[in-house]
């Protein structure tokens, strides 16, 4: 029965995806006749778009079919659904155009039309996906206190088992974040979009770039077998994860008792008592101007971020967007993305230091803040804020729970009374006493003084405020936060 329900739910949900592409289909070809001669354009065509648009769509269901545009929504953004989506697109508008020119010759279409409408269905595809996937990842969103990272190991049967189980839960605090297989055909490939990334002899690498983007593992969840597997191989993996500090769990175990998250099995936290945070009544102007002025930076910084990205590519390759999980408002963890500026390295199973990775390119985006424009969309998913603390990672944070509390009671920021007082020539004490005396004085005027001070910043660099410093520091818990030398 449950399978039934199962498999009805799956075909459910491809038949309304697929109504969707063909809406956005539809959509497509009128949009791009405005974009590419403006509504008296459209007007002039519309006879035409009679049997056009019906024609299109017929095209369409078939090219989009045969591809595979139309499987399923993303549950996480893949390189190959893209490419999918840009093969439909590419297959769909040429046979579409051979198909109208035997109808009516082409008349009346202009030459840069198809690529215009070429451009139009890929965004049109593509990006109601990427929001669905980010909208999944806000509202899925787990305290952070009760969150844990894995690695499987082993991309067969059992793997999809344990995935599945874990997404049909309300809110698992465990997450699969890579596989590790040993057999050479499977690097590069995914199990229900989560990917295999290296054979069991790249354990010490793979942690070490997880642990880059705030994923660190906890854990190896063994979904396979030594016989599957040389032995030698699997030794070697379970004395390099003991040497990293990595547990080793059952995967079969663990899905015959998916009341797992309780704090009797010692595993795992109890995710009913995770870091509460007394949330602060922040008005509704905050947020306003952030998506206001999110929104219009993007449009300001666009061609500059552009640059960016190209130079980063050519400094460091591919990817050119660096992105870390971050606690942010009430622990709910994040994708922080930030421009890249270091290269990658690691040692024992750990990134190393800074230092050593730099580039004269990414220390002058770093000097800057140019390296975090990307954290404008950030803001614009509700994310962060314009104005607030930094997001730490998990280990920077205080170690006392009240403290984190204040310190997680607002939306992290891009910039912040920290960054505007001193920044880089601030101790991490005194910036956190500096971060939590603007919770504790908040107002939408010093925000926006704080915005103003931001660019005075970027054009002339740090610069200690002793008065500003001196107040926040007597105002702060001196057993916890000692003023610098």
């Amino acid at each position: 029965m449950i399978r039934l329900m199962r498999e009805h739910s799956k075909a459910t949900r491809y038949n309304l995806v697929r109504l969707f592409d063909l809406a956005m289909a539809a959509i497509s070809l009128p949009l791009s006749v405005v974009l590419r001669s403006g509504v008296d354009g459209l007007l002039a065509s519309s006879p035409s778009l009679f049997y056009a648009l019906p024609l299109f769509v017929a095209v369409c269901a078939g090219v989009f079919t045969s591809v595979g545009v139309s499987r399923a929504l993303w549950r996480l953004t893949a390189a190959s659904d893209v490419v999918r989506i840009i093969k439909g697109a590419s297959l769909a508008i040429p046979l579409f155009l051979a198909l109208l020119f035997l109808v009516d010759r082409l008349n009346g279409v202009a030459r840069l039309a198809p690529l215009i409408q070429w451009l139009v269905l890929i965004v049109l595809l593509v990006g109601p996906r990427v929001l669905w996937v980010h909208w999944r990842n806000v509202k899925a969103s787990v305290p952070e206190a009760a969150w844990q990272p894995v690695l499987l190991v082993g991309a067969g049967r059992p793997a999809s088992l344990f995935i599945e189980t874990l997404r049909w839960q309300r809110r698992p605090t465990v997450e699969v974040v890579g596989i590790l297989d040993n057999r050479p055909t499977f690097k590069g490939r995914a199990v229900h979009h989560v990917p295999v990334l290296g054979h069991f002899r790249n354990l010490e690498e793979v942690v070490a770039r997880l642990t880059i983007r705030g994923l660190r593992p906890s854990a190896l969840v063994l979904a396979t077998s030594c016989s599957k597997h040389d032995v030698d191989a699997f030794e070697e993996l379970r004395y390099t994860a003991t040497h990293l500090g990595l547990s080793m769990w059952d995967a079969d175990e663990l899905t015959r008792r998916f009341n797992l998250m309780t704090a009797e099995t010692g595993k795992y936290p109890d995710p009913s008592t995770p870091i509460t945070v007394c949330q602060s009544d922040l008005p509704v102007a905050k947020r306003v101007v952030d998506i206001i002025g999110a929104a219009l930076l993007i449009l300001l910084f666009l061609p500059l971020a552009g640059l960016i990205a190209a130079l980063v590519w050519l400094d460091l390759g591919f990817p050119v967007i660096f992105r870390q999980i971050r606690p942010g408002r009430d622990s709910r963890r994040f994708a922080l993305y930030k421009f890249r500026t270091l290269r990658e390295g690691y040692h024992n199973g750990f990134p190393e230091s800074d230092q050593e990775r730099q580039t004269q390119f990414g220390n002058f985006l770093r000097r800057t803040r140019l390296d975090e424009l990307p954290q404008l969309f950030n803001v614009l998913r509700g994310d962060m804020s314009l104005v607030g603390p930094r997001p730490l990672m998990p280990g920077d944070l205080p170690k006392r729970d009240e403290l984190v509390r204040k310190r997680l009671a607002a939306p992290p920021g891009i910039t912040g009374w920290a960054q505007v007082s001193g920044g880089n020539l601030l101790s991490p004490e005194e910036k956190a006493a500096l971060d939590l005396w603007y919770i504790e004085n908040y107002s939408l005027r010093r925000d926006l003084t704080i915005m103003a001070l931001t660019l005075q910043v970027v054009l002339f660099g740090d610069k200690i405020n002793h008065a500003v410093l001196g107040q926040a520091l007597r105002r702060a818990d001196l057993s916890v936060y000692q003023p610098a030398v």
